[in-house]
C-alpha cells in the first residue's frame, strides 16, 4: 500500500510565499559536464523568470555526489546557511513540502517530492540505470494520489539541436554554475 507522507515538523528559514524548490547534484543520471552545467543554469534562470527559486544545495560533502550550485540572484535564493549535517535531510524535506513544485536531479529527493504531494520534474541526461525506477515511480505516485512526476531528459536538447541556454536569460544574469 502506498500513501502520501507528511513532512517533518521543523523550524524553517524565511522562504518566499510561493517558490519552486531546486536540488541538482552530480550522479550517473546527471554527470558533471559542460553541457549539463549550461542546461541546468538555463533551466534555473528560466524557472526564476516565472517564480522564486529556493536552491537546496548544502555545501556539505556527505557522499559521492557534488551539488551543482548557483550564486544567489534575483529570485534565486539559497538556504545553504540553514542546512546542517544533523538535520539537512529533514530541513530539505520540509522545504520541499512547502514548495509549489520541485525540480532536481532524478534521484533521492525527486523520488520523495511526489510522496509529499509536490509536482516534480526529475532531470536526467542518462537514463541507463533509471528505466525501472521511472516506470515504478509513475505507477506508485498515481496510485497514492501524489504529486505529478515528470522526467525531463535534457540529452534531447542536444539531439534536437536546441540550445541549452537562452540568450535573454544569460543576458540578465551573471550567475554561474
Amino acid at each position: 500500500r502506498y500513501r502520501r507522507i507528511s513532512p517533518p515538523d521543523i523550524a524553517l528559514p524565511p522562504l518566499p510565499s510561493q517558490f519552486a524548490a531546486v536540488k541538482f547534484y552530480t550522479a550517473a543520471s546527471l554527470p558533471p559536464s559542460e553541457f549539463v552545467r549550461r542546461a541546468l543554469q538555463s533551466l534555473v534562470l528560466r524557472l526564476a523568470e516565472q517564480t522564486d527559486v529556493v536552491m537546496l544545495d548544502t555545501g556539505l560533502a556527505l557522499d559521492d555526489h557534488e551539488d551543482y550550485s548557483f550564486a544567489a540572484a534575483s529570485r534565486v535564493h539559497s538556504v545553504r546557511e540553514s542546512l546542517q549535517p544533523r538535520d539537512n535531510l529533514a530541513m530539505q524535506t520540509a522545504i520541499i513540502a512547502r514548495a509549489s513544485s520541485f525540480v532536481g536531479t532524478c534521484g533521492a529527493l525527486a523520488w520523495l517530492a511526489p510522496m509529499l504531494g509536490v509536482d516534480t520534474t526529475a532531470v536526467l541526461a542518462d537514463a541507463r540505470f533509471l528505466h525501472g525506477h521511472l516506470d515504478v515511480a509513475r505507477r506508485i505516485y498515481h496510485v497514492m494520489n501524489g504529486g505529478r512526476f515528470s522526467p525531463l531528459d535534457i540529452s534531447a536538447f542536444d539531439q534536437l539541436g536546441i540550445s541549452a541556454t537562452s540568450r535573454q536569460s544569460m543576458r540578465h544574469s551573471r550567475t554561474r554554475l
